[in-house]
């Protein structure tokens, strides 16, 4: 979560937040694991050292808490959990329910 936090507003999000969502919830891997998480992110063009430098950050960590503080407010409950304008979604089985809602903000 720190790492979406870090490259929010960067160009490297895209890249990291697929990267990330892929390892995680498409091929299964161990992201605990600082040798899976190295590896996926230099796939995506993200050096480790930058990604443990920027994640490190103390304001960054509050920055979460922030966000995380709007997502309970919000009805967050778990992960991956998507907003179409307010419509909440939830879980990677209803990102089929997400792609129509988003043509519709077109």
């Amino acid at each position: 979560m720190r790492g979406v936090t870090a490259y929010l507003e960067q160009p490297e999000f895209q890249a990291y937040l697929t990267a990330v969502f892929n390892g995680i919830w498409a091929e299964k891997l161990n992201m605990e694991s600082p040798e899976v998480i190295a590896d996926v992110l230099s796939k995506a063009g993200i050096g480790a050292t930058d990604f443990m430098n920027r994640i490190g950050q103390s304001e960054l960590k509050e920055r979460l808490k922030t966000i995380t503080e709007e997502a309970v407010t919000r009805g967050v409950f778990g992960a991956p959990s998507f907003f179409v304008n307010d419509e909440m979604f939830f879980g990677q089985d209803r990102l089929d329910f997400v792609y129509p809602a988003q043509d519709l903000l077109r």
